[in-house]
């Protein structure tokens, strides 16, 4: 994989890499970050190169994942792209439009579909609002809020749900993020991890082709396809090994820790 990370036998391109998280970078049914991948991201920064997660999760939830070491996630996009850091700086956030979140809210916990889970911004846990705490609901400053997901009870029934949600409120994106949880995860219309990544990328000065990104899922398709140096895992969905240039070993064996500590060596050959 070294020829991913130069544009000429001279010339070091490699400036950025963002990674999913889950069944990425944290091989699935994993709690948090190990070491080895931890020593491998230390490499990686101590040769020059930026390094951040790309991943749904809300951002309070990254100091259990990385073990409170803040400079292993101070960069990197959050909540499917509505929530971007640079060294620890908020640099962008995109948040709901309320009025619509609230009938949304409204409208599955009224037809009996779900019930809406908001996430409190930075801080605090999830909670959930069903048809009995639909006026606690009301009184939320919803526009406030940018990460929020429905569960459902059967993976079967998820596509059709999906269809009738994305008709009747197109200001909302409804994302799968796993395939086996019968789970939606709500965006902005036209907010996604590959816009978010790119965003990030732009307000840190680098371009799409200096970024080398790794992902899973079907939910990384767009991230993945986004940028010309995109690496899938052998775990991963066909739909992502289709679309990334380079596919790498499995997730449980720390494929990716095996690509940023080669990637940290080649930037060290060109310094």
């Amino acid at each position: 994989m070294a020829r991913v990370y130069r544009t000429d036998p001279g010339g070091f391109m490699i400036k950025l890499v963002l990674t999913d998280l889950d069944g990425t970078l944290i091989p699935d049914a994993q709690e948090g970050v190990s070491p080895n991948p931890e020593a491998a991201i230390r490499e990686l920064k101590a040769a020059g190169i930026a390094f951040g997660p790309c991943t749904g999760r809300p951002v309070n939830m990254l100091p259990d994942l990385f073990h409170n070491q803040l400079d292993l996630y101070a960069t990197g996009v959050y909540e499917n792209g509505t929530l971007g850091f640079i060294d620890g700086v908020e640099a962008f956030r995109h948040t709901y439009p309320g009025k619509a979140l609230n009938r949304l809210g409204h409208f599955v916990a009224e037809q009996g579909f779900s019930e809406l889970t908001l996430f409190d911004p930075l801080h605090g846990p999830s909670e959930r609002y069903g048809k009995e705490r639909l006026e606690e609901l009301d009184q939320l400053d919803l526009s406030a809020y940018s990460k929020a997901n429905l569960h459902f009870d059967s993976l079967e029934e998820l596509p059709g749900i999906a269809e009738v949600l994305r008709a009747r409120f197109p200001e909302f994106d409804f994302v799968m993020p796993v395939t086996d949880q019968a789970l939606l995860d709500i965006l902005p219309h036209g907010i996604s991890k590959a816009n978010g990544a790119l965003e990030l990328a732009q307000r840190m000065g680098i371009a799409p082709e200096e970024v080398l990104v790794f992902g899973d899922s079907d939910n990384d398709f767009e991230f993945l396809s986004a940028f010309p140096h995109s690496v899938a895992m052998a775990n991963g969905s066909e739909k992502v090994k289709a679309a990334a240039r380079y596919t790498i070993g499995q997730s449980k064996d720390y494929a990716v820790a095996a690509a940023l500590r080669e990637l940290a060596a080649c930037a060290r050959k060109e310094s």
